[in-house]
């Protein structure tokens, strides 16, 4: 859950009631701040790529050996035997689905360095 802007905390009756109801559920509650910055252009980057495309199974499968060692995007892409514009797409589906990885604090560029989770 979003901490509400400008304040530290949801105020403590309200937090009090959503982690009664989360626990019922089995959940539990987390306050995190909004992100921002390089953090919020990479999810917003990735977003667009949430959903499935395609035949995923056997080209996810040759990708995912592609990158058993950090690779740049690209050069994984390449190595790989897919097409470019092919294979960045399925890779950045990938990494959406955290099926490779990438280092969150760089921006997610195509020669950004990925590796398999």
């Amino acid at each position: 859950m979003l901490k509400p802007s400008g304040q530290e905390s949801l105020p403590a009756s309200r937090l009090e009631v959503l982690e009664e109801v989360a626990q019922a559920a089995g959940w539990r509650v987390r306050q995190v701040r909004e992100p921002s910055g390089l953090r919020v252009r990479n999810l917003g980057w990735l977003a667009g790529y949430r959903f499935p495309a395609g035949d995923e199974e056997d080209q996810g499968r040759v990708l995912l050996e592609a990158f058993r060692q950090p690779t740049g995007l690209r050069v994984g892409v390449a190595a790989s035997g897919l097409d470019e514009l092919t294979g960045l797409d399925l890779a950045y589906r990938m990494l959406w689905q955290r099926r490779l990885l990438f280092d969150r604090a760089q921006p997610l560029l195509p020669d950004a360095v990925a590796w398999t989770a």
